[in-house]
């Protein structure tokens, strides 16, 4: 059975998923499971390379073998994901659960979204919880967008990862004015930081 998240904790297995023909591939798996010749043919690539690419992803854990189809008589086995999200987490112990593990890589995000923020001219007023915040804030607003979807009867596993992004912004922009509680930690969040650049 496909896993939700898959922690990486091996930064050199993470970055064998790295390389574009196999995000590439895994991007295509994650609406449906396929053979080899299926992904070199959507994405117009040779056999030989594909085949390459998908041993790999299996040998390290991305992809799994998940049956076998007759398409022209000859059997070809079909590929799938180990999980819907991989994250990378070097730093997460073997003891600590998937749940500590995705929340930690969480703040570990914010922290270095609040160093981007600096880096682009957005400065901390030396409020030493600005992390926090930030991730307070993302996670406030990934649950509305969560709650959204279930009421729509959407499936957020059948949305490309970019929509998703998207669609939380839409409702970031849409939500801050009339949702209380997300508009107190954005306030928070403005009131530390100062735009110093030009």
């Amino acid at each position: 059975m496909k896993d939700h998240i898959k922690v990486i904790r091996n930064p050199d297995v993470f970055k064998i998923c790295m390389e574009d023909n196999r995000c590439e591939i895994l991007s295509l798996l994650k609406k449906n499971d396929m053979s080899v010749n299926q992904i070199a043919d959507t994405l117009g690539k040779d056999y030989s390379t594909i085949f390459r690419h998908v041993k790999k992803l299996e040998k390290y854990g991305f992809l799994e073998r998940k049956g076998e189809s007759r398409i022209k008589r000859a059997p070809e086995i079909i590929y799938s994901r180990t999980a819907n999200i991989f994250i990378p987490m070097v730093h997460c112990r073997e003891t600590e659960s998937l749940c500590d593990c995705s929340i930690l890589w969480k703040k570990e995000q914010a922290h270095g979204l609040v160093e981007m923020l600096e880096k682009m001219g957005y400065e901390n007023n030396g409020h030493k919880e600005l992390a926090e915040d930030i991730y307070d804030l993302f996670k406030c607003y990934t649950e509305i967008v969560n709650e959204k979807l279930v009421e729509a009867g959407i499936d957020s596993k059948d949305i490309p990862f970019f929509n998703i992004m998207r669609i939380r912004l839409m409702v970031l922009l849409l939500e801050m004015e009339i949702n209380e509680e997300l508009e107190r930690k954005i306030k928070k969040i403005k009131s530390n930081v100062e735009c110093t650049s030009v």
